[in-house]
């Protein structure tokens, strides 16, 4: 009995993080960026931005920070204790957005404009290591959108909105998944926005889309999440019927898919001369793999990230 309880002791001592840190929560607020703590539901608001992500320690945020004057976008990160911002020198141009970082804390991961395409790259969290993975790798591929990392911090998912690609971290193409396999029906569309999530534990990609059903008054298609598993080559819905769903993120650690979402109820028609148009509140949910366990998160925020 000694001995167990030694080898536990010694497996946490070890292993800290697993027992120890708190699962944050990232997420964005008409125009602001929050931290909120899923353990003691403790809010935080911290400084004006978007398109962001939290660091695996919940110490830093990546986010897009756009020049005001030149009306660039750069990748930064954002101190949380010393509420300091540094942008990444070493990333080329002004026109980068919507970093992730790797679930190792090593590496961004953005969205970035360069020979007029965009491309996927990485840069290092000490603002080195700057690589574009994603051009010339395919023919006939020129554009890639929304980029996710794999668990083991591997490997990079991305898209052209036709087609579902797996990249090394040193730009070597593993996997392509052509959507008019996923779903031959062509019932669901992908855009520029759409992410796509690979969960290696129950081989499955995760991602959001448009499917052709005007939603909620607003004239605009609804958005769901699904999952497409790669064994059974099987898609399923995992967002409920009554939410348009977009921005997914998984959280390894718990399992749980995290998004954005509104129903008919939160949309509020107005007009201002002769402009209509819709305001929109979005909140944050959760569901399992399956789409059994949906739940509410917290109400008006959008584009959630995990830090592990």
């Amino acid at each position: 009995m000694l001995k167990l309880i030694f080898l536990i002791y010694l497996y946490f001592c070890v292993n800290p993080i697993l027992y120890s840190q708190d699962l944050f929560m990232s997420y964005e607020k008409t125009g602001t960026i929050y931290k909120y703590n899923l353990n003691t539901n403790e809010d935080i608001k911290l400084f004006e931005g978007y398109q962001q992500s939290i660091s695996p320690d919940g110490k830093k945020i990546a986010y897009t920070e756009s020049d005001e004057k030149t009306g660039g976008r750069f990748i930064s990160i954002y101190d949380i204790e010393s509420k300091t911002v540094k942008r990444m020198t070493s990333v080329p141009g002004d026109n980068s957005y919507f970093p992730r970082y790797s679930p190792d804390g090593n590496y961004l991961v953005f969205n970035h404009w360069t020979n007029n395409n965009w491309q996927i790259a990485i840069v290092s969290v000490d603002d080195r290591n700057f690589k574009i993975l994603t051009e010339n790798k395919i023919r006939n591929l020129n554009s890639f959108y929304s980029p996710s990392w794999t668990e083991d911090s591997k490997s990079i998912i991305t898209h052209d909105m036709s087609n579902i690609i797996e990249f090394s971290i040193e730009g070597e193409v593993l996997n392509i998944y052509p959507l008019d396999k996923i779903d031959p029906s062509k019932k669901i569309f992908f855009s520029s926005a759409s992410t796509v999530w690979f969960d290696k534990t129950n081989f499955a990609l995760i991602f959001d889309c448009e499917v052709d059903n005007e939603f909620g008054g607003t004239y605009e298609n609804q958005n769901r999440i699904y999952r497409y598993d790669l064994l059974k080559n099987v898609i399923t819905k995992i967002s409920p019927d009554e939410y348009s769903a977009t921005n997914p993120f998984i959280s390894f650690s718990s399992g749980k898919i995290f998004f954005n979402a509104f129903t008919k109820e939160d949309v509020i028609k107005k007009i201002e001369g002769e402009m209509e148009y819709f305001e929109l509140t979005y909140s944050i949910y959760n569901t399992d793999i399956k789409g059994d366990k949906f739940s509410f998160v917290l109400k008006n925020g959008t584009s959630p990230s995990l830090n592990k």
